[in-house]
Formats: structure tokens, sequence, C-alpha cells
């Protein structure tokens, strides 16, 4: 979701009485990019945001370029990330990536 329709999609959230939600996968810290613009539309909006839930498929272990993604969301406004390990995941992603991101 680009920016724009976020802020839109945001607008309509907000005239309805939303007051808090939080961004949920799919797995959001894949597309960086649009992840940075929904967050600055729900702050824009008044909207408060949880959290960014990730099950950590993104990390590669490369310290510097990980804090890098995670320093890009907390400027934006994505302040808490909540971590998701599970059976499924686990089946599916590493379980030293969700360890690395804790």
């Amino acid at each position: 979701m680009d920016a724009a329709n976020a802020s839109v999609l945001c607008g309509k959230l907000r005239r309805l009485d939303c007051r808090s939600l939080h961004i949920g996968g799919g797995e959001p810290f894949l597309d960086i990019e649009g992840l940075v613009g929904l967050i600055g539309a729900i702050r824009k909006s008044g909207i408060n945001l949880e959290y960014i839930e990730t099950n950590a498929a993104w990390i590669t272990g490369d310290d510097a370029r990980d804090r890098s993604i995670l320093a890009d969301i907390a400027g934006a406004g994505g302040d808490c990330v909540m971590v998701s390990a599970d059976p499924f995941h686990i089946e599916f992603i590493p379980f030293w990536k969700p360890k690395k991101l804790l």
C-alpha cells in the first residue's frame, strides 16, 4: 500500500472512530518503504499504532543492515515491534532469525 492510499484509509478509519491498530502480516517488513509510509499515515491521522508484528523473515544477520531498518521504522514512529515465533512460522523461518531480532 502506498502512502497516499494509506492516508485515505486511515482518514476513513479515524472517521469511524478507530483509535488504535496494529500492523500484521503478511510480513510488513518485506516492504520497508511501504511500511514507513503506512506508519506515517497512521501517526498523521491520530490513530495510535500499538505495534508492528513480524516473524523476522527479513533478518539477515548483518547487524548494521538490520539495525538500520529498525532505526528507519522507529524514526517513522514505529516504536513497538512484536516478534512472532510459533510452530507454524518455525517450519518456514529459521529460529535464529526471531531470536536475533529479540
